[in-house]
């Protein structure tokens, strides 16, 4: 397929609308996010494919997924987004004018992880810039429709959200399991590496040992807390179950259970505690790739656009946590 149309061509909502699809994976739910037809989310869609030069989307049964050629784009298709949207923005409000205390919703883990990193640089810029951190318990769909949160951190746990709340993810990433140093899973995994295998804990290794578990609320009321990281069932007996991430460190140094924990979490705690980690299948445990959310009624809300595209644009600078090898 050779382009006739030129990059001239494409727009903010184009690049907006291959946003949507990545993340709703469908032209109807494409449509009611972005507030347009089917038929100009088709046109669209066309217009963009002979632009680039490839379908970028297939369908695989109900859903559109991705080509090779759009996952290799998203990076820069988000990143395109967030510095146009952030132009745009500051011609029509100055962030050094912002006095505002806004609602955050978030979990101990994002709190330190995804908001602590930014925070210093965006108050540099906008002084007035204010946060009251409020905990995620299961509210969070229902807070943004009742208004009473500006944004929320969390990860895609439930895939599907409503269309009229926003999502964009900040960075990829991955679960680990943390365990003190010095635990048997240890050597375990080192006597394989060195007879050439994977250093990847399985199930079947994890089994003889306690699991501590990290246990959230889904985004909705009355949906019942569940593990977060297990694709399946979990193979190992329950140690303790907590919703927060930052106490279940202490909790692995005087025992043999081990945590699923976000990698950039786990390297934290290896740095001042005797905790380490080990890496984990992708078919077995699900991804961390942390994003905000919020709900369309902001989206003329300068404050509140120019909040989340500095929240874009300084988590790409995020530095991706080194692989555990436990090669000698």
């Amino acid at each position: 397929m050779k382009p006739s149309a030129t990059l001239d061509d494409l727009t903010l909502s184009d690049l907006k609308l291959l946003q949507t699809l990545l993340r709703t994976a469908s032209l109807t739910s494409a449509s009611l996010t972005l507030g347009w037809s089917i038929p100009k989310v088709s046109h669209r869609l066309s217009k963009i494919r002979e632009v680039l030069g490839d379908e970028l989307f297939v369908r695989s049964g109900n859903s559109l997924v991705p080509t090779t050629r759009m996952k290799e784009l998203a990076p820069r298709v988000s990143g395109a987004v967030d510095a146009l949207a952030s132009l745009t923005i500051e011609e029509h409000y100055r962030p050094e004018e912002i006095d505002r205390l806004f609602t955050f919703e978030m979990v101990d883990n994002a709190a330190a992880i995804l908001l602590a990193p930014v925070f210093a640089s965006i108050r540099k810029k906008a002084p007035g810039f204010h946060v009251r951190i409020r905990p995620s318990v299961g509210r969070t769909i229902e807070n943004f429709w009742e208004g009473s949160t500006d944004l929320a951190f969390g990860f895609d746990i439930d895939r599907a959200l409503p269309g009229d709340i926003q999502s964009q993810e900040l960075f990829k990433s991955r679960h680990v399991f943390a365990m003190r140093k010095d635990h048997p899973l240890i050597e375990t995994l080192s006597k394989r590496v060195a007879n050439s295998g994977a250093p990847e804990a399985l199930p079947e290794d994890l089994a003889p040992y306690p699991y501590a578990s990290l246990s959230l609320p889904r985004w909705r009321t009355l949906s019942s807390n569940i593990d977060i990281v297990w694709k399946h069932e979990i193979p190992s007996p329950l140690y303790i179950e907590s919703p927060y991430f930052l106490v279940l460190p202490h909790y692995l140094l005087d025992s043999d259970a081990y945590a699923l924990l976000p990698a950039e979490l786990a390297h934290a705690f290896s740095l001042s505690l005797p905790i380490t980690y080990a890496e984990g299948r992708p078919e077995d445990i699900r991804k961390w790739n942390p994003m905000i959310l919020w709900h369309s009624r902001s989206q003329g809300d300068f404050a509140l656009q120019w909040l989340r595209s500095e929240i874009c644009r300084l988590s790409r600078d995020h530095a991706p946590v080194p692989r555990q090898t436990f090669k000698s």
